[in-house]
């Protein structure tokens, strides 16, 4: 690849802080290499990308999810660094934090169109990059959100769910697409995958492709308390959940809204606001640096 122009963007609240710390080592090994660099803020307004940069995200997903609309507009080729708490897009990649595996694809030169999904709620429209769901999970990570200190950890995410549960909430869901009703009063959580990948590595709907025209979805039920058991030791345990029993809907579009509640909506770990909510596979496309994506719900370790 053409040594052209490389930008990079580091968000300093994103996990513990250590993003700005992971540039400046990407930038010196950059200008060794002989390549230019310059560095901006997620949170610059106008953000600058330029036309056509390979853009390097030091964050989590909250950060992709942040940028993807500049992404898109400004056609950038995208390489993200795992330097948040879930870092499920980087995992999904197959990217860590050495420069030299940047290097590498940069030299190889290779990159491919990402699909990506497209919410609607609360009168904004927002993207993302792994998934959207609806219920219970929303909620506990609204209380994550509320209670967080420093980086979330696996207590964190474990208080909130005993706290939420021990409020005593009920929340049903209603779900359609173009061609009629889902679900009429489901209490639980409703996922629609594009890459198949989740926080705690639950992996729910491990059809997910960002390759197909349509999206997938899976409702999992969380109302009994045989269900709710399972549910806290598959999410305490980092084990993915058993999805083979539950049924999958494929659809161009979902009309997800709660029944006499609003429920908070959340896409690649944030909080974007609550139902109705309508999904459906985004127009247009990202570009990423490298090969192709591996199969949908297959995660990689970074480090």
């Amino acid at each position: 690849m053409e040594k052209g122009q490389i930008v990079l963007v580091a968000n300093p609240s994103s996990g513990s802080g250590r993003g700005p710390v992971i540039r400046d080592r990407f930038k010196r090994a950059l200008q060794e290499a002989g390549y230019n660099a310059r560095t901006v803020s997620p949170f610059d307004s106008p953000l600058d990308l330029g036309e056509g940069s390979i853009v390097v995200i030091f964050g989590g997903d909250g950060t992709v999810l942040h940028l993807l609309p500049k992404l898109r507009e400004s056609n950038a080729i995208v390489y993200p660094i795992p330097t948040g708490n879930e870092n499920l897009f980087a995992g999904y990649l197959g990217n860590t934090l050495d420069p030299e595996l940047f290097l590498e694809r940069l030299r190889d030169g290779h990159f491919f169109k990402f699909q990506l999904g497209q919410g609607e709620c609360n009168g904004r429209s927002f993207l993302f990059v792994s998934h959207l769901s609806v219920g219970l999970d929303g909620v506990v990570l609204s209380d994550v959100v509320k209670h967080r200190r420093t980086t979330v950890t696996n207590i964190d995410y474990l208080k909130s769910v005993v706290r939420v549960l021990w409020s005593g909430i009920r929340l049903g869901l209603a779900v359609k697409n173009q061609h009629g009703e889902l679900l009429t009063s489901g209490r639980g959580i409703f996922v629609v995958g594009n890459t198949g990948s989740y926080a705690r590595d639950l992996n729910p709907v491990p059809e997910s492709d960002p390759y197909r025209d349509n999206l997938v979805a899976r409702f999992f039920p969380i109302d009994t308390v045989g269900r709710t058991v399972r549910f806290l030791y598959h999410l305490a345990m980092r084990k993915p959940l058993v999805v083979k029993t539950l049924p999958l809907f494929e659809s161009d579009e979902f009309f997800i809204e709660g029944n006499g509640h609003a429920i908070p909506v959340q896409a690649d770990g944030e909080i974007l606001g609550v139902t109705p909510v309508r999904v459906r596979r985004a127009e247009g496309a990202i570009r990423i640096l490298g090969t192709r994506a591996p199969p949908s719900g297959r995660m990689k370790t970074v480090a």
